[in-house]
């Protein structure tokens, strides 16, 4: 599988609105062309009003199976990000909440409520 191209909605498109990738993996590669050969280490991303539930929670765990350590999922309109770290770990943060990916950010965080205004 090519976790940077999909086939979502019966049409090719990116499925990457957002990845980050530790820049220490940048240095493993001289000269590329084309996709990243690799998978990010966190993926956000915010869901369209014409997405499905069955769509977001397919790409999400395509990511993690690819190998992604972190997939933020940010719903604007419940106000919420689901978190998933393997197909069994998914918690839901809301606007009282901190999230933060140490793994990927270190000491980073960031109020949920923040994201929302």
């Amino acid at each position: 599988m090519d976790p940077g191209k999909q086939k979502w909605n019966g049409h090719a498109e990116s499925c990457i609105l957002t990845a980050l990738t530790i820049a220490h993996k940048f240095h493993r590669i001289k000269k590329h062309k084309g996709y990243w050969p690799g998978c990010p280490d966190l993926v956000a991303e915010v869901i369209s009003p014409h997405d499905t539930d069955s769509e977001i929670l397919a790409k999400a765990l395509a990511w993690i199976e690819a190998g992604c350590k972190v997939v933020w999922i940010v719903d604007p309109k419940q106000k919420q990000v689901k978190e998933f770290r393997s197909e069994t770990s998914i918690r839901i943060f809301t606007v009282r909440d901190r999230l933060s990916a140490s793994e990927v950010f270190g000491d980073w965080s960031i109020e949920i409520g923040k994201l929302f205004q």
